[in-house]
């Protein structure tokens, strides 16, 4: 079989698309302080060294304007890419390798925040850190341990939700933080879904310990338990990729309602059973409205809407990117999609809306707040 032995990486990464959005970027921060970019993963087709230091390469542009990047890793990162052996790319072994040379590739303090503090043994992989008033946790859903044995896609592990809850729980009753903002590449609830159902897209196994009667998907239970997470705490607002499309939906009390809780096994004890197990009975409902913010496209192909009745308060299906403005008490959500058929890049506003007091408010796409 004939193989290029020294491919060119780029072709894996839509540079068209990542360079408009460089621009778009630039042009949009305009002077403002504290301005950085939060990249939700899939940044290529396959992860690897070569690759990821072709996407530095790539948004380079933002660095040079002194734009900070910080990325969350998305499953296409774990795809260890080997020109000759892609069919194995997400063997565990071959994405343990990935995630370490992810690892390397992304540090502070360009590509990672400066003041991050991370999850142990989770290194530039599951971090938070803080600006102002508000508080940023990314999460990983797609950890590999150090013996590749830990590789369930699209499942946060009992250490991370733990870790999640911790962080969330010390920042409770700190009056200087007005805002908490979670971040990843893993959607909670499925938008290419017919119902919004719980993401369980990936890990179709029972998680260790269920029965057969019992199959609840890993994935489907930690994203159970991190929305319940998300809903105890207040958070402000969840942004993910993965879906290629935007789509946002404001998750509000009795929308959702799942039987997954009595189907899972004890959470363990890296997990505090006592805080939690109030929150999983499937008499569960939410009490804060939180917007579930998809915005999953940076250059891959876009998904198409055909049989989609998941309901939402803005989508589109094109390139997007959405900007934060955080003032006083008040968020503001600006999104605006990029490119089409035609090869056009200006930015165009799709979608704007506002959160105040766990109050979300759809805008008119007027212009940018001042």
């Amino acid at each position: 079989m004939n193989y290029d032995p020294t491919p060119d990486y780029r072709k894996y990464i839509n540079t068209t698309a990542l360079g408009a959005l460089n621009n778009a970027l630039i042009e949009k921060r305009q002077g403002r302080e504290g301005f950085f970019f939060m990249f939700l993963g899939d940044m290529a087709i396959y992860g690897g060294a070569p690759i990821f230091n072709t996407f530095k390469q790539v948004m380079s542009p933002l660095k040079d304007s002194g734009i900070p990047m910080y990325p969350a890793i998305g499953n296409h990162e774990l795809r260890f890419f080997q020109y000759k052996e892609t069919k194995k790319a997400e063997a565990p072994a071959r994405a343990l390798r990935a995630q370490q040379a992810y690892q390397a590739a992304f540090e502070p303090p360009w590509t990672m925040p400066s003041d991050a503090s991370f999850l142990k043994d989770y290194q530039n992989l599951a971090y938070t850190f803080r600006r102002g008033s508000s508080v940023f946790v990314v999460m990983d859903a797609f950890y590999v341990n150090e013996k590749a044995e830990l590789y369930k896609k699209g499942y946060y592990s009992d250490v991370q939700l733990k870790w999640l809850q911790d962080t969330l729980e010390g920042y409770k009753n700190d009056t200087t933080v007005t805002h908490r903002i979670i971040i990843s590449h893993q959607p909670v609830f499925d938008a290419s879904g017919g119902n919004g159902r719980l993401y369980e897209r990936y890990d179709k196994h029972p998680p260790p310990g269920s029965t057969k009667d019992r199959p609840t998907a890993a994935s489907t239970r930690s994203n159970w338990i991190m929305w319940a997470l998300l809903d105890t705490y207040k958070v402000d607002a969840f942004f993910s990729g993965h879906s290629h499309f935007y789509h946002r939906w404001n998750v509000v009390g009795g929308q959702f309602r799942h039987k997954y809780g009595q189907d899972f096994p004890p959470l363990g004890s890296e997990f505090d059973v006592s805080d939690i197990k109030r929150y999983i009975p499937d008499t569960k409902v939410w009490e804060t409205t939180i917007p579930h913010v998809v915005t999953g496209s940076c250059g891959a192909e876009i998904t198409p809407f055909d049989g989609n009745n998941v309901p939402a308060a803005a989508r589109a299906g094109e390139y997007n990117f959405a900007i934060v403005y955080v003032k006083g008490g008040t968020v503001t959500v600006d999104v605006y999609s990029y490119g089409d058929d035609n090869g056009l890049w200006a930015p165009k506003m799709i979608d704007k809306f506002r959160i105040e007091n766990h109050l979300v408010t759809t805008l008119p796409l007027n212009p940018e707040p001042t």
